[in-house]
């Protein structure tokens, strides 16, 4: 879930509460989300992601109601990301600095390896839907893939998530998500590849489309993935 944001005309709110239909409370602290975007550019040496941060997070009336509804949606993480031009032009940086670096206190078989991205992916993909030349807040879920997601073709996962006006992840995003997911759960829960059709973890990224409507699979492909020799970030 990509929202807009500063603008002279627009309002500042830092906390955002609002339930879903099972009745679980979600909250959002939106000055929270911006020291923790920082805090985690900076320890990753993200200087310019680090640049282009608002001083504080204010929202349009209409990004504000589209949050409250995401909440709503469980969309319950969140990260201020710089433009997606900034994001592409430090692609290798974040491919080291997120994919690449150990995390400490991590064992072995889950730290990180020299990721896989697939060459096409590096020199062809293009993200979309996203606001020229201008930071962004990104929303999105913390827990399993939802259902209804899961077992679809690409074309009708582009046809639900239109229908529900959501975001896919582009590449980068990705990235720094599942990073920073897997520093504050200390564990790769959020992305691991299984072959359990129930479960399967990977993510089509459709917010970043390669040539001739296709788009990019991101996950973590554990210890003992009949595809892989080392744990690593697998992106294809």
């Amino acid at each position: 879930m990509v929202l807009e944001f500063e603008t002279e005309s627009e309002q500042s709110q830092h906390v955002y509460i609002e339930h879903t239909k099972e009745g679980k409370e979600v909250r959002l602290n939106t000055a929270k989300v911006l020291k923790e975007s920082a805090d985690f550019y900076a320890t990753h040496s993200l200087n310019d992601f680090l640049k282009e941060l608002p001083k504080e997070v204010k929202l349009s009336p209409q990004s504000e109601a589209r949050l409250r509804e995401a909440l709503r949606e469980r969309f319950d993480k969140a990260i201020l990301l710089p433009s997606a031009e900034v994001q592409a032009a430090n692609f290798e940086k974040l491919i080291e600095e997120t994919a690449t670096k150990e995390i400490p206190g991590f064992p072995e078989s889950e730290q990180y390896t020299n990721p896989y991205i697939e060459s096409d992916v590096k020199d062809l993909r293009q993200s979309v839907n996203r606001p020229k030349q201008k930071a962004y807040l990104l929303l999105y879920q913390s827990g399993p893939l939802p259902d209804e997601t899961k077992g679809k073709t690409l074309n009708n996962l582009d046809q639900l998530f239109a229908k529900n006006k959501w975001n896919g992840f582009a590449l980068e995003e990705y990235l720094l998500s599942q990073r920073k997911e897997a520093e504050t759960r200390k564990d790769h829960f959020f992305d691991t590849y299984s072959e359990d059709e129930k479960n399967p973890n990977g993510q089509w990224l459709l917010d970043s489309r390669m040539p001739e409507d296709g788009a990019t699979i991101g996950s973590w492909s554990p210890k003992g993935n009949p595809d892989v020799e080392e744990q690593k970030i697998y992106v294809d």
